[in-house]
């Protein structure tokens, strides 16, 4: 059991009975109707604001009608419930009244209760129906060469077995396997089917649309030439039957209609014409024969001349011709079988969609849109009709009502070109030119996913070519398709959960987190993305209980905080916009006067003086008073100020405030004069540390691994600050380190009263090459949280460190539990403590995760994960510790890199092995070689995720003997190869990738420079893990070693490529 949790494994069922139904789950609409009745009649009394003395009269203010205090809400409530309903208790209408009193002023009105009750339904309801990514598998694409670099105009499928039939531009007819996408067949339409004894024609003749004739078996084409061409599916030859040539116009879309598992039912072939009508092919007996003229095999194509048709008389076919539907050419056409309305498209604005009845008796509805429409989708379950155009949005409509839509959708950069809708999983794929798919939710009317298609015959700067159809759904089996035409390529994208979902893969975030904040008053979470959302959580579930999107527009989120208060939550963006936003109805309450339009990196709460106080790259420090609730924009005061740019923000209550700058410079401030109370260390000289480049901005310092400062003599950029306020109110703050630092790897301890001094530093990160970005620690400075940018989370117990001056300050705190949390960099954590049951840790990441562990590192979940859990049963943890015993060798080897020394022996030694692993490779990665330590260091191995750092031991057959023994010889094998190659010039022997063409292998020296100095220093950078005792077995001190090299030619150095080698004894 984990020492963080207070309650019992086997008595957990009873522990939260009382609290599993809260107020506003319990409230039915007639209780509800009760209380907006209570609250319209509600007339206060007058509260006295002054009372009197002697002849003075007391004062009263009177209260506005329909506000409700505390006493009065929890009466109204005991009022509407059942006496005896556990949500009826005082507890739960004291939390209620919390939540609603965003203003803090000590009351409530009847529109914040019915907001507040209306936004937790809605995103229940969200959470319960929440539509997940349907793509979860890369797409197949498949270049189709027998298009001869045309366009595909129509991808149709064919099922039983399950076929797609590509039809190009120029009349290529292809058959792909559904399953392989390898081609069976191909075939190519006759230019001229016309008679023998007419002209031939000067131009080849395009193909305009195709349609597939389920209930027969058989497909026809539409062509320039104004002839519909007929096409055999049943067999592999795919030859064609009929050609009915000589329309009026040429056909420009078609569309099939059949009643599905009736095929001897008659059909219907729709086509709309360039001159704006709209024709009707109907087959009354199609499992027979289509036409009264009977295509036999072998004897070639029927030709059938359409003016010699007799359809008064024909026992198969009948035609009919709805004229002047449009004024331009018809671009679409389907039908609603359940009104009997044809629905059509054009280019034309006055008549963008015409919704028609073919037997013209009912109304006629016209859809009018300035610009063009280029695509439309029916929903027939839903009842929506989805058009796209040229504007780049996609719009949801009622086919029956013309006036407005019912929905906007906006997100393509460029031209939609189709849409298509998923009934079973009420979903809207739309395709933009720039070969871009776009997942909606049909209900929520929100993106779930975008897809970029990597086509080859996309190139950068250029739109590709596409034909008038490129999307085609296939509904199952074995499993539903979406199939993209891209010029003369294709693309099959797999739809469905992947074969390996379960409950814990849903990503609390679309974007990489910002940061996320644990509110203990409400016991909830607060999170903020880079995509400008922001989401509040329940801890004890994990259910998401409000969500906003697009909080400062279309600029990023870079830093979060809540109030002392738990009811508001302030969020800063990258273009310097503050907002604040309650917690519990997730409402924009003030918009924060910017002083610049620069990067907001850190917001703290002055609760003492009800303030919000900002930090970031403009280099100042400005206060804004947030005591007014009716003020929507307030105004800033700037004071303090850096050299260079504000990276980190730290407030120990109630008046100092900690700030560290990009020079590495850390500044204490006094909030009460405003000015400096004292410098802990100073910046860096101008010219000195890493260059200023886009990379090195806060956000982006989130997404790459950091290395070790360049100049270690001066300070790097600071990652992350925190006061120990335990340890400022406590007896020992004149010797005691209160104030924590983090940059390059490193943590530093600093005593901050009296004069500033270094007490003592140690490597925070799991890995030389990574660093903490985030810092954290409990309310009695028990333990110290980081987390680094490989994803590590650490926690140290910090409890008796560093408390007096004659503790030693070389030595680092105790390691209690260390696992690997995220797949990305952690740029946030936070201690959580909730009474009567644990503690916990808060975690956001880049990986789009919010995670909740305990102080061991066991997972309980992710937030916005597809199954909900109880903090009280254990069962519904998350089991993703399991996950992690998976691991492929090459990720345990790269993991085996974290075995370092965490202990130095003095500050000296710590930066020179810092340097040192910069240019070395850690030769203790491998089990087999462990580091060899004294009394005074320590390994440090850290554990896979979920796995506790006190009851983790080390072993050296963790992989078992066999797996240590083959990583133990690649890595030896890597190094040698990387000690022989060196002095190469990469950069002129790869230029291109990892291709290397005969010029730049002449380029490549065959000699390599080397005088005595230079060998006998690389015989020293030799480490003795890559040594082979010449007599075998393990090496012992004073015995001979041998060492093979490459031979040596007098003072030419070693010559490569030669078989001869040069034996070296060491002793």
């Amino acid at each position: 059991m984990d020492r963080s949790l207070r309650f019992d494994l086997e008595d957990v069922s009873s522990c939260r009975d009382e609290d599993e139904e809260k107020i506003e789950d319990a409230l039915q609409v007639h209780q509800l109707e009760e209380l907006c009745s209570k609250f319209s009649l509600h007339n206060p009394p007058p509260v006295p604001i002054k009372f009197g003395f002697g002849k003075n009269p007391v004062k009263w203010r009177r209260r506005e009608p329909g506000l409700v205090n505390k006493e009065e809400l929890r009466k109204m409530l005991s009022q509407v419930l059942p006496k005896g309903h556990k949500a009826s208790s005082s507890r739960h209408a004291d939390s209620l009244f919390a939540k609603l009193d965003t203003s803090c002023d000590g009351f409530v009105d009847w529109n914040e209760l019915c907001t507040y009750v209306l936004l937790q339904l809605r995103e229940k309801d969200l959470s319960d129906n929440a539509v997940a990514p349907p793509v979860h598998h890369s797409p197949k694409i498949k270049h189709l060469l027998h298009n001869r670099q045309e366009s595909t105009t129509r991808i149709l499928v064919a099922e039983a077995p399950l076929k797609y039939i590509t039809v190009s531009k120029e009349g290529s007819v292809s058959v792909v396997d559904g399953k392989t996408l390898k081609l069976e067949k191909n075939t190519i339409m006759q230019n001229d089917i016309s008679d023998a004894n007419a002209p031939k024609r000067r131009f080849k003749q395009w193909v305009t649309d195709a349609a597939y004739l389920s209930n027969v078996r058989k497909f026809v084409l539409a062509t320039t030439g104004r002839d519909l061409r007929f096409f055999d599916a049943t067999s592999t030859s795919y030859n064609e039957e009929y050609a009915v040539y000589g329309l009026i116009d040429v056909p420009c879309c078609l569309h099939y209609e059949t009643e599905i598992g009736k095929p001897s039912l008659p059909s219907t072939l729709m086509w709309g014409d360039d001159a704006g009508n709209i024709h009707l092919f109907t087959f009354l007996r199609p499992t027979n024969q289509l036409f009264d003229v009977v295509s036999r095999p072998g004897r070639g194509v029927t030709k059938l001349f359409f003016k010699d048709f007799n359809f008064h008389t024909s026992k198969f076919v009948s035609h009919r011709t709805i004229d002047a539907v449009h004024p331009e050419a018809v671009r679409r056409i389907a039908y609603i079988s359940d009104s009997e309305y044809i629905v059509s498209s054009s280019s034309n604005p006055r008549s963008a969609v015409v919704v028609i009845d073919p037997h013209l008796k009912k109304k006629t509805y016209t859809f009018k849109l300035t610009k063009s429409i280029e695509c439309f989708a029916l929903s027939k379950v839903s009842n929506v009709l989805v058009t796209g155009g040229n504007d780049r949005i996609v719009r949801l409509w009622n086919p029956y009502v013309v006036s407005k839509p019912i929905a906007v959708l906006t997100g393509h950069a460029q031209a939609v070109l189709d849409v298509i809708v998923h009934d079973p999983l009420t979903l809207i794929f739309s395709y933009s030119r720039d070969a871009v798919v776009k997942v909606w939710d049909l209900r929520e009317h929100i993106c779930v996913q975008t897809i970029n298609i990597h086509f080859t015959c996309v190139a950068y700067g250029r739109l590709p070519e596409h034909g008038p159809f490129p999307l085609r759904l296939h509904l199952g089996p074995p499993h539903d398709t979406l199939v993209v035409a891209c010029n003369d390529y294709m693309a099959q994208i797999r739809l469905g959960r992947p074969p390996s979902a379960s409950r814990y893969t849903r990503s609390s975030h679309s974007a990489p987190l910002a940061g996320a904040r644990f509110n203990k008053q409400f016991n909830q979470v607060v999170s903020a993305a880079e995509d400008s959302s922001l989401a509040v959580w329940d801890v004890f579930t994990g259910r998401k209980l409000q969500f906003v999107r697009n909080t400062h527009g279309n600029e990023e989120v870079t830093s979060i905080t809540t109030d002392s208060s738990g009811r508001r939550v302030a969020t800063g963006a990258r273009n310097g916009t503050v907002k604040i936003w309650s917690t519990q109805t997730a409402h924009q309450m003030h918009s924060l006067n910017r002083i610049s339009d620069q990067e907001i990196t850190g917001i703290v709460h002055l609760p003492t003086t009800r303030a919000f106080l900002t930090v970031g790259w403009s280099r100042r420090l400005t206060t804004y008073d947030d005591a007014s609730v009716d003020t929507a924009q307030v105004s800033g005061h700037v004071w303090g100020y850096h050299n260079d740019d504000i990276l980190a923000v730290s407030h120990s209550p109630p008046s100092l405030v900690a700030t560290g700058s990009f020079d590495g410079e850390i500044v204490i401030w006094s909030l009460e004069t405003e000015g400096l109370f004292a410098r802990v260390r100073r910046p860096r000289p101008a010219g000195f540390g890493p260059p200023r480049t886009p990379s090195s901005r806060p956000a982006s310092r989130r997404h790459r691994p950091q290395k070790s400062p360049l100049t270690p003599a001066y300070p790097a950029p600071v990652d992350a600050l925190l006061f120990l306020q335990k340890r400022i109110q406590g007896r020992f703050r004149r010797y005691a380190a209160t104030l924590v630092s983090t940059d390059s790897g490193l943590i530093y301890w600093w005593r901050i009263h009296g004069t500033p001094l270094l007490r003592g530093k140690h490597k925070s990160a799991s890995s030389v090459k990574e660093v903490s970005l985030c810092l954290a620690t409990d309310d009695e400075n028990k333990y110290l949280i980081s987390g680094d940018s490989a994803g590590y989370i650490l926690i140290w117990n910090i409890e008796n460190y560093l408390i007096d001056s004659t503790e030693n300050k070389s030595k680092s705190p105790e390691l209690y539990s260390s696992w690997l949390g995220h797949n990305r960099a952690v740029v946030s954590v936070d201690y959580a403590e909730i009474e009567d049951v644990g503690k916990f840790v808060v975690t956001a990441s880049t990986d789009h995760l919010v995670g909740l562990w305990t102080l061991e590192g066991r997972a309980i979940g992710t937030f916005g994960q597809k199954g909900h859990w109880d903090l009280m049963k254990l069962k519904t943890w998350s089991n993703m510790e399991k996950e992690e015993e998976n691991v492929s060798i090459a990720k345990e080897e790269e993991r085996s890199e974290i075995n370092e020394l965490i202990n130095p022996k003095n500050e000296e030694e710590s930066v020179e092995e810092i340097k040192m692993h910069d240019t070395q490779e850690i030769k203790s990665a491998s089990p087999l070689h462990p580091i060899e330590t004294n009394n005074n260091e320590q390994d440090l191995l850290l554990p896979p995720r979920g796995s506790s750092m006190a009851n983790y031991a080390r072993s050296s057959t963790i992989l078992g003997l066999r797996v240590e023994r083959q990583l133990s010889k690649v890595t030896d094998d890597r190094a040698t190869r990387r000690k022989t190659v060196e002095s190469l010039n990469t950069s002129t022997a790869v230029r291109i990738g990892t291709v290397c063409c005969p010029y730049q292998a002449l380029n490549t020296p065959s000699l390599v420079e080397a005088d005595n100095t230079s060998l006998e220093y690389k015989l020293r950078e030799i480490s003795l893990a890559t040594l082979k005792p010449a007599s075998g077995g393990r090496k012992r001190e004073g015995s001979r070693v041998s060492l093979h090299l490459p031979a040596i030619k007098g003072s030419r150095g070693p010559v490569l490529g030669r078989k001869s080698k040069t034996s070296i004894s060491l002793t």
